[in-house]
């Protein structure tokens, strides 16, 4: 991850995600996530002249948010809208052109490399997808899911139970 540009922002999900396959290998999931400011973060309006104050709600941030990889085709089982979610990764901006309007676009998002679900997240649904990705997988791969993080409980090394107890 860039030492430099580190984001780490929590929210909830404006909508339910987008999954999709990109150039059909590569899973990817895009959303918007409502941040909510408080009283200490001015912005523009600081400079503006006194007004009433605002309600809560008008006091938010809506940013894209994008996970790439097979991380992606794991967590878009555990997000649905007004989820809330923690997120930490990168910003960046980047330009596409965009044939529709014919002209180039400007797009800024998170470039998410660790999500921590809150309350809200489907975590039925999303661990019994986690489940069955889990037994779809040769050995290779599971190790490939292991070094990303992604292995379920069971999976624990022996002892580590009795370990993470001591711990305790």
């Amino acid at each position: 991850m860039p030492r430099d540009n580190h984001v780490w922002v929590r929210g909830r999900l404006a909508a339910d995600p987008h999954f999709e396959v990109l150039d059909g290998k590569t899973p990817h999931i895009r959303f918007n996530l409502i941040v909510a400011r408080d009283n200490t973060q001015l912005g523009r309006g600081a400079l503006a002249p006194a007004s009433p104050p605002k309600a809560k709600a008008d006091r938010c941030d809506l940013l894209r948010v994008a996970v790439y990889g097979e991380r992606a085709a794991l967590e878009y089982a555990y997000l649905r809208k007004g989820a809330e979610v923690g997120i930490s990764g990168w910003s960046e901006a980047r330009r596409y052109y965009d044939k529709r309007a014919a002209r180039w676009r400007l797009v800024q998002e998170i470039n998410a490399q660790g999500l921590m679900f809150g309350r809200g997240c489907d975590f039925v649904r999303g661990d019994a997808h986690r489940q069955r990705k889990l037994e779809e997988v040769s050995e290779q791969e599971r190790s490939q899911l292991e070094a990303l993080g992604l292995a379920p409980v069971d999976m624990l090394p022996d002892g580590a139970e009795f370990e993470l107890e001591e711990a305790l």
